[in-house]
């Protein structure tokens, strides 16, 4: 459905956003079927974040070094500019670029799970990792792409991490 977003419309995505505001869970998994809005909530969570915060870095986590950027280049710069507090807020030039943002000076960065070098390179407050069905379990020998996320947040005692998939091998997905 095109337009502003309405959780009145997709109201299972109500309690997601409350556990994503509260400061007591680490780790949110969120499990839904195809195109029941995940990627676009993802969307929301940063854009909420970076707008009323708590303003921490932030890691949004695909499947392919394809699926980030198209995420970055399409869906969140679109989110960007339709939003003028967040646009307003966002450096623009030499820092705005596919794989990272600056918005009020806190870092954006995409990666891809086909990188360790992509999961580990800078510390995060928020981490979201999309679909993560169509990641491997082993990331360049350095482990589970969730457990390299959650490292990413030690040093802030309100990281998060926030897994979103659509199950693919019934009894077998990660």
């Amino acid at each position: 459905e095109p337009g502003r977003w309405r959780t009145a419309r997709v109201p299972f995505w109500r309690p997601i956003y409350e556990a994503v505001n509260d400061p007591r869970p680490k780790t949110i998994v969120i499990i839904t079927g195809a195109q029941m809005s995940k990627t676009e909530s993802m969307l929301n969570i940063i854009g909420q974040r970076m707008t009323d915060g708590p303003y921490m870095p932030a890691l949004y986590i695909g499947p392919t070094a394809k699926q980030a950027s198209t995420m970055s280049r399409d869906r969140f710069d679109k989110m960007l500019r339709s939003t003028p507090l967040l646009w307003e807020r966002t450096a623009k030039g030499q820092q705005y670029k596919v794989t990272e943002k600056f918005i009020a000076g806190v870092r954006l960065g995409f990666g891809w799970a086909g990188s360790a070098t992509e999961l580990s390179s800078h510390p995060c407050g928020l981490v979201l990792v999309d679909e993560r069905d169509r990641m491997g379990s082993d990331i360049d020998g350095e482990g589970d792409p969730v457990q390299l996320a959650r490292a990413r947040t030690k040093n802030y005692p309100l990281g998060k991490v926030i897994v979103a998939s659509t199950p693919t091998v019934e009894g077998a997905s990660p």
